[in-house]
């Protein structure tokens, strides 16, 4: 009886530190996000009118670093640059004159993470990740009106450097591959982010620095990334 309690808890011993060998203890990962909005679909939304051209792009990409504490738990960190740029045309008509503008927005992403995993089996997890954000942006919008007077265009560059720092909640999936090698989809559910834009130097427009805060919950693909992890 004693050889066989010996032999179980050896064996328990040895399936253990096999585990531990098997499990992960490291992730690093890359995803990329990209939105094509057309304006003109919401033209009661924005206040535009049937002859009038209004769309963006955003892009963002991001890496990750990460540490598993536990099989279900990780801390780390992400890295990520984000950009957009919207283009608004219309033409002359009886009441409204032409415009031309074009914006876009740059900026770097810098997010200390905490994770919760749950491994529903060897090849599907599922992750909440639970994020502080700190990110700094550049903003900058050109418009060129005619002038119904002068019959000249008229330009002005409004610019401003942004700094935003709050929480995010953002879950996802990692489709494991192989060991060692996944697929991930992750969705930026829930922003709680303070914002403050200044006057940039380039700014021929002067404006007072805003300072606000902004809850928001995405209902939109804008804030759907795929991209690939690797553990070990």
């Amino acid at each position: 009886m004693q050889r066989l309690l010996l032999l179980a808890l050896f064996s328990f011993q040895v399936t253990t530190i096999i585990a531990q060998e098997k499990s992960e203890k490291f992730l690093i990962g890359v995803s990329i996000g990209y939105a094509h909005d057309d304006k003109t679909n919401n033209n009661l939304l924005n206040n535009i009118l049937p002859n009038e051209v209004y769309f963006s792009n955003s892009f963002q990409f991001r890496s990750e670093f990460g540490y598993f504490f536990s099989s279900g738990s990780l801390i780390g960190i992400d890295i990520g640059i984000v950009t957009e740029r919207s283009e608004r045309k219309r033409e002359a008509s009886q009441f409204f004159n032409t415009i031309e503008a074009f914006s876009y927005t740059n900026g770097i992403a810098l997010n200390p993470k905490y994770r919760l995993t749950k491994r529903i089996s060897e090849n599907l997890w599922l992750y909440t990740d639970l994020k502080i954000v700190l990110e700094f942006v550049k903003h900058h919008h050109h418009s060129s009106q005619l002038n119904i007077e002068t019959y000249e265009f008229e330009e002005t560059v409004m610019s401003g450097n942004e700094f935003k720092y709050g929480l995010a909640i953002e879950p996802g999936a990692i489709f494991k591959l192989t060991d060692h090698f996944g697929i991930k989809m992750e969705y930026s559910f829930l922003n709680i982010l303070h914002s403050k834009i200044k006057e940039a130097d380039d700014s021929n427009v002067k404006f007072e620095s805003i300072d606000a805060w902004d809850y928001s919950m995405n209902r939109s693909l804008s804030g759907f990334n795929l991209g690939v992890v690797f553990t070990w």
